[in-house]
């Protein structure tokens, strides 16, 4: 009877919509969610977070049909379905905190501060929801629908593609925090070197080793082959100077050698 009710009041296309509004959702942070993003560009951060909050009313009315069509008991058994609740339930509480809460701090004086935390939060979620997107599908367990809704080969093998990434993720773990702390070990030295470096063509107010997160960002984007010599370029310092950082630069390379072998 509940499935029965479900499909009844819930059209086929509306199960695939889902999904749709995980990929939404994840747009939405296509605009920086920052205190300073939002002094420039104020009218397209507030439209994209009441964007992002009526995608997670829309999640929350997802559940509850979830609920209708399994039962609660039924609902609360997958591990997946488990995980939604959480990430839904934190997209309520950042609606409340960003939206109802904001005229508390402006009484309190606290309210860039705020700002700042709700705005952290919120992308957080959004990031949360963007790892679901595998299972915005959910209601192909049931097998009556799987065989209309959706392709059921497709699903197992969009499912076998993320535990094979899963379990690689697992089995190279030691590898991962060994590059990890490489990158962390770089990044710490170019606080050290280069964080009082004055603005120049590449290194700016968002690209620059004023501090270890700034510097881990620069870091990885020159991984990605973005602007890496320009930024060279800005931290280069005259001949004579680097004829005398050299025994330091050995250090460096011969730390970082002993890191990877070990």
């Amino acid at each position: 009877l509940p499935l029965f009710l479900l499909s009844f009041f819930c059209p086929i296309c509306l199960f695939q919509s889902f999904a749709l509004l995980v990929v939404i959702n994840s747009c939405t942070l296509v605009v920086p969610w920052n205190v300073e993003e939002e002094k420039q560009r104020r009218n397209v951060l507030f439209g994209l977070t009441i964007l992002s909050a009526l995608c997670n009313i829309l999640f929350t009315i997802e559940i509850i049909l979830k609920s209708v069509a399994f039962t609660v008991r039924g609902f609360w058994q997958s591990r997946r379905n488990r995980g939604d609740f959480v990430i839904t339930i934190l997209g309520l509480t950042w609606i409340v905190f960003h939206f109802l809460f904001q005229v508390p701090a402006y009484i309190a004086g606290g309210i860039n501060e705020w700002k700042r935390l709700t705005y952290t939060f919120g992308y957080m979620v959004v990031i949360l929801r963007f790892f679901t997107i595998a299972g915005s599908t959910a209601f192909t367990h049931c097998h009556c629908f799987s065989s209309i809704c959706l392709f059921p080969g497709r699903k197992s093998t969009l499912k076998m593609l993320m535990l094979t990434v899963l379990m690689s993720m697992v089995r190279s773990l030691f590898i991962i925090a060994a590059m990890f702390l490489l990158v962390l070990f770089y990044a710490y030295t170019g606080v050290i070197l280069f964080g009082m470096v004055k603005y120049g063509q590449a290194v700016s107010k968002h690209v620059n080793f004023r501090n270890g997160r700034e510097a881990l960002v620069v870091l990885f984007r020159s991984v990605t082959g973005e602007d890496w010599n320009d930024i060279m370029h800005d931290c280069m310092v005259s001949f004579r100077q680097q004829l005398l950082i050299i025994p330091h630069v050995r250090l460096l390379i011969f730390s970082s050698l002993f890191h990877l072998i070990t």
